[in-house]
């Protein structure tokens, strides 16, 4: 795994990255945004890609993620919270990859879902002119859900290759 991020669509400027992790994980090395070539795809608002592992190849690097779609006429300006959470990884590694983050990114996935639905964790705050309150809260709750995420990545990306070891032998 190289990195991690959390997008969401912004009823303003469209689908953005909110926080990645390193910072500019999701440029390549020609000064490209990676995001920009499939952001529409991932965050469509398309009910049929919610709770679902989404791969993408965008040259060097891939991405692995999870979108996420909040439906409700009420409590959201466009009827609907849009976001997803994910991983980049080497274009080379991404089926491997993918298989070792999925279980990850649905547990991560669920719990920022859980937090918006019970609390309005990821949106309260979104139609204020200014949104630092909001923008304090997600410097919070974001950077613990991707460090969660690359730990848990990362104790079962070693937990397979230990198994793969002891298979060998």
């Amino acid at each position: 795994m190289i990195g991690s991020f959390f997008a969401e669509f912004d009823d303003h400027k469209g689908p953005i990255v909110v926080f990645d992790e390193p910072p500019g994980i999701l440029v390549d090395a020609d000064g490209r945004r990676l995001w920009e070539s499939f952001s529409d795809y991932v965050l469509s608002g398309n009910p049929l890609l919610d709770g679902r592992i989404i791969q993408v190849r965008a040259g060097s690097a891939s991405v692995v993620c999870l979108p996420v779609v909040l439906l409700d006429d009420e409590k959201y300006r466009r009827n609907a919270m849009l976001f997803s959470v994910g991983v980049t990884v080497p274009s080379e590694a991404l089926e491997a990859c993918a298989a070792l983050c999925r279980a990850t990114l649905l547990r991560v996935g669920r719990a920022l879902r859980s937090m918006e639905l019970e609390s309005s964790v990821l949106s309260r705050g979104r139609e204020e002119k200014d949104d630092t309150i909001r923008r304090k809260r997600l410097k919070r709750v974001i950077p613990l859900a991707l460090k969660t995420l690359a730990r848990l990545a990362t104790r079962a990306a070693c937990g397979n290759a230990i198994e793969s070891l002891l298979d060998t032998e």
